[in-house]
């Protein structure tokens, strides 16, 4: 969104509570857009819920299937399933012993998978580093429809960031706006947005860059699922017809042919209590039932749930194409799209970790502990099935006609091919020819 005038009026006169008003005024249709997206991936208001026929004494069945759920899965899965890991450059101990507190006192695996989670929903993530009560820096994910970016370059690298939420009291809910700039941050409370007013006055945040920054799923900043809600809710509403039209039949009419009902007043046993009818000669009784053209409602959803998983870029891993596929290349190929889309959020996931360890850095540096943020190596490893007959096969190939270091860096899983190139060789030193068994020893 185009918070240019906001940006500019606080770089002249600072922070004011009408430019906040109007920030959260701008940014309130979007953060109902993305509250919206995560509902529907917790399998609330999905609009199937909510279908209501014109006839209350037809039969209406809601069924919501939740592909939305699986595409994000499957992408968080994907990307997140073997946790990212650090490592830096220079071998230098104080400072691979800070990442490493840092990484395991913020479980900073899970917090990658669950940013990677709320960027495949609603578009991005949020992330804000603080201080505890013990001085330590700690890491947060904060819901993204709660915060806005400012800046120039983008919400991975903001100037300025707000934050507004609502929270209980022991009255009534009230909402908190956070702003925060390079070097501190303002509180303001209120009962709603219009009402808010300063509160403990500016504080110092403990970084020297805003420590609240964002993870983008795309540059358009959409979730995975966005383009092919449609087709989802067409999913849903030909099942649920179709459901209820089965489910309809229980209350077949009967037609009675040649036969005149009752005079009133007539008493006559109920077909329906004692399940026999008895006809004269030249009548006749049949159920009237409707015929489902089961061959064309089966072609529809067909297409529609083979649009879901195309147009998502998320690969059906219970076809039986899919299945049938050993081979690592054939399981490749399928995953080509995911691959294509996940790689995107990568190089956004990338350039956001990095702004965390710049602003780490700042606070690092105070602690006479000097680390490079450009020199934090990250690994992503795709969580994927591995082949390792195939794999086997590659290794017997090359080996002998390329370098070994390159031949067992095509291996899969985490480790490291120059080490495996020394263990090799000190393996293969340490074994006795197989020959050597047949020579015979001196008398």
């Amino acid at each position: 969104m185009d918070y240019q005038y906001e940006l500019d009026a606080i770089r002249k006169d600072g922070i004011t509570i009408d430019i906040i008003k109007r920030l959260i005024e701008k940014h309130e249709g979007r953060a109902v857009e993305m509250k919206r997206l995560y509902e529907r991936y917790m399998q609330k208001n999905v609009p199937i819920q909510s279908r209501d026929l014109d006839d209350p004494m037809k039969v209406n069945n809601k069924i919501a299937n939740d592909f939305m759920g699986e595409i994000v899965d499957t992408k968080v899965g994907f990307f997140a399933g073997v946790p990212v890991t650090y490592n830096y450059e220079d071998d230098t101990p104080i400072v691979n012993d800070a990442m490493q507190a840092f990484i395991n006192r913020n479980r900073v695996a899970d917090l990658d998978a669950e940013v990677t989670k709320w960027a495949a929903i609603t578009g991005y993530g949020a992330r804000l580093l603080y201080l505890d009560l013990d001085g330590e820096p700690r890491a947060v994910n904060v819901p993204p429809w709660e915060v806005i970016f400012l800046g120039d370059l983008g919400i991975d690298e903001p100037e300025y960031a707000l934050r507004y939420y609502t929270f209980e009291t022991a009255d009534k809910p009230k909402v908190r706006a956070e702003f925060y700039d390079g070097f501190s941050y303002a509180t303001f409370e209120g009962e709603d947005a219009k009402s808010l007013k300063p509160l403990d006055g500016v504080q110092e945040h403990g970084f020297e860059k805003c420590p609240l920054f964002g993870f983008m799923n795309n540059e358009e900043l959409l979730g995975d699922a966005v383009k092919v809600l449609d087709v989802i809710d067409a999913y849903d509403r030909t099942l649920s017809d179709v459901n209820s039209e089965i489910e309809a039949f229980r209350s077949a009419y009967l037609a009675l042919y040649g036969v005149l009902p009752p005079a009133e007043g007539e008493e006559e046993e109920s077909f329906a209590t004692a399940g026999t009818l008895y006809l004269g000669e030249g009548q006749d009784a049949k159920f009237v039932t409707k015929v489902i053209q089961d061959a064309a409602v089966e072609n529809h959803l067909n297409r529609l749930h083979e649009n879901i998983y195309r147009l998502s870029g998320t690969p059906d891993l219970t076809s039986e194409g899919f299945a049938s596929q050993s081979s690592g290349i054939a399981i490749r190929l399928k995953m080509t799209a995911l691959e294509n889309k996940t790689a995107t959020f990568e190089r956004k996931f990338k350039s956001a970790t990095v702004r965390m360890w710049e602003v780490l850095a700042d606070y690092y540096r105070l602690k006479r502990i000097e680390i490079d943020p450009y020199k934090i190596g990250m690994k992503f490893t795709r969580n994927l099935p591995v082949d390792h007959l195939y794999e086997a096969q590659v290794q017997a190939a090359l080996q002998g006609r390329v370098p070994n270091e390159y031949r067992f860096a095509l291996l899969s899983g985490d480790h490291n091919p120059a080490q495996m190139v020394v263990d090799f060789e000190e393996e293969m030193a340490g074994t006795q020819p197989l020959d050597s068994a047949l020579v015979d020893e001196p008398l």
